[in-house]
């Protein structure tokens, strides 16, 4: 026996709700998961950054001592599709776990880029990230200010041509063995969403209640600011006069107060047009690759 199912990501596409949920609490799903003493190392950081990359036989060790042979053992990493900004590394991951895992199905969740983008920044400003929107953006669409110039096409655009990501584990792993679901349909249609990935796994359908939703932060630049003058590990700064507290206080109360500005559409103006034209070309691929209508979740197409 070894790993059935392999779900990569992507970050900020239901993962933590599927991992909570849809799988965790599926009787037939054997779901490798970390334990609290990180002794299950696909969900340690430390060795998601160092030990995967540096041993895979340690790592295929651990997953093989934790097989259950009467369940549809199951893997569900984000990380596997490479740094939730750049991408980067995203190709590794797919050859790594083709060499452990052959047989294995893929599960690939996307999203609407601008949408992903707006949401990767909220994610990383809720962390204690400084930068405005436009700086954020300006940041990671630069090699050297990154230091990422061993790293051809690790920036944003990167990470947000899917059809890059989609290819890569349809060439390792087949086309019939590689499911590409959108996140706009868990939120459209849940039962259906779960139906289709149940359909892929091979387990009976499972009912699901009082699941809760992660609801991520409002008015993020605002937040940002904040942030320059809280002591948080993205913050380096001299400035650093407010508790960690303080920025979570702040989350609280600007989450009280509805959005006022069209976010999506200053993000659009931030990337800018050759670079929309070149997610709609990756929108396009992907649409002929799967046969999802994209543009009915409003896909740049």
């Amino acid at each position: 026996m070894s790993v059935n199912i392999i779900h990569i990501g992507l970050s900020k596409c239901a993962s933590t709700l599927m991992q909570k949920y849809l799988f965790t609490q599926h009787p037939e799903i054997n779901y490798i998961q970390s334990n609290s003493d990180n002794s299950v190392k696909p969900y340690n950081n430390n060795f998601m950054a160092q030990g995967f990359a540096s041993d895979l036989q340690e790592f295929n060790n651990v997953i093989n001592n934790n097989i259950d042979s009467r369940k549809v053992n199951l893997l569900s990493q984000e990380g596997f599709s490479g740094n939730m900004i750049t991408g980067q590394n995203s190709g590794y991951y797919a050859s790594a776990l083709y060499k452990m895992y052959p047989k294995a199905k893929i599960v690939i969740v996307i999203r609407e880029q601008v949408s992903y983008l707006y949401s990767v920044y909220r994610h990383m400003v809720s962390r204690g990230e400084t930068y405005s929107m436009k700086k954020f953006i300006n940041r990671y669409q630069h090699h050297k200010e990154l230091n990422m110039t061993n790293m051809p096409g690790a920036t944003i655009m990167h990470r947000l041509q899917y059809d890059k990501l989609v290819s890569e584990y349809i060439n390792y792993f087949g086309r019939d063995n590689v499911l590409i679901i959108l996140f706009e349909d868990l939120l459209e249609d849940f039962d259906r969403y779960i139906k289709d990935l149940y359909n892929f796994i091979g387990v009976s359908h499972n009912e699901f209640k009082n699941i809760k939703y992660n609801v991520g932060i409002k008015h993020p630049e605002m937040l940002s600011l904040i942030n320059f003058f809280t002591n948080t590990p993205y913050n380096n700064g001299k400035l650093t006069i407010l508790p960690v507290a303080f920025q979570k206080a702040a989350i609280k109360i600007l989450n009280m107060f509805p959005e006022y500005t069209n976010q999506l559409k200053k993000i659009k103006y931030l990337l800018g047009e050759s670079n929309l034209n070149t997610i709609k070309k990756s929108n396009c691929l992907i649409q002929g690759i799967t046969g999802i209508d994209l543009k009915r979740h409003n896909y740049i197409v």
